[in-house]
């Protein structure tokens, strides 16, 4: 279900398969510390440490070793088989660069969805909604423009990566719209602000933009089939940016035309219905 197969980048437009990243660079990334997470992202880092809290105790539940801990923070840093110290790949000529805080929170994000996954379906829907609504309040907690657009992106880019199987299969569809709308609505806000070549303002290049509207349409996409598989229980929409309206002048003069047509027609069917004498009115 998801729009590409996760080896620590993202998928890049014009791949001819759409199922697995395009050739990348030898270059490679540090990901996102935990330490960075923890000031940077206070509400996705308490939820990444739930997650580490369950994977400490299920390790010794099943007299495991000692998981390995990140020493700044005293988290695990592996949960449920996901590294999340391995390095980032460079994401090639793809607008939105390996360096940038929206592919490094696209991909601490996507691994967090990960490390959600425990089999129990319900379960691991409620956790995925807690870790995409605590994310989202931390991608609106950024002050300018171009890092709002940004984690706005990561948070779109995982999302729609991961492909969210057991939120939208188990979760509750009520707070899963509310979530999608308010990430559309947020969209539309930093899409208004970054129109028109507006780069030099905002700091927002139109390629990432273009990348980004790119990325949304693939969301979509994803919660529109969502209702083909799991039936009208997801039946999900995704708004994400504002349709162009006609200029006030055309639209009174298009309201002119169809009142115009309308008594027209009124005229003709009264005629024809008293032959040509004084209409009649039924109250």
């Amino acid at each position: 279900r998801s729009i590409a197969i996760v080896s620590n980048n993202i998928i890049i437009p014009g791949n001819p398969t759409n199922n697995e990243p395009t050739t990348m660079a030898s270059s490679i990334v540090a990901p996102l510390a935990l330490s960075t997470t923890k000031i940077r992202y206070p509400r996705l880092f308490r939820q990444y440490a739930f997650l580490s809290d369950r994977e400490k105790e299920s390790t010794a539940d099943i007299g495991d070793s000692d998981p390995v801990v990140d020493p700044a923070t005293g988290l695990c840093t592996i949960i449920s088989f996901t590294d999340f110290t391995k390095p980032l790949e460079d994401n090639g000529d793809c607008p939105m660069t390996s360096e940038s805080d929206a592919n490094k929170y696209c991909i601490f994000l996507w691994k967090v969805l990960i490390a959600c996954e425990t089999g129990s379906i319900g379960s691991d829907a409620c956790r995925q909604f807690d870790v995409l609504n605590c994310a989202l309040e931390d991608a609106l907690a950024m002050q300018s423009v171009a890092a709002k657009f940004e984690h706005l992106l990561g948070w779109t880019a995982a999302a729609t990566n991961h492909g969210l199987h057991a939120l939208l299969y188990r979760g509750d569809p009520d707070r899963n719209r509310s979530l999608f709308k308010t990430v559309g609505d947020e969209w539309k806000k930093v899409y208004d602000k970054t129109a028109n070549n507006n780069s030099v303002y905002t700091g927002v290049s139109e390629a990432l933009r273009t990348f980004s509207l790119w990325m949304c349409e693939s969301f979509r996409t994803l919660l529109k089939e969502a209702k083909k598989e799991y039936g009208d229980y997801a039946k999900y929409t995704f708004n994400f940016i504002k349709k162009p309206r006609a200029p006030k002048g055309s639209v009174a003069a298009a309201k002119s035309r169809t009142v115009a047509t309308a008594a027209a027609a009124s005229a003709a069917a009264a005629s024809s219905t008293n032959g040509g004498g004084t209409s009649q009115r039924a109250f």
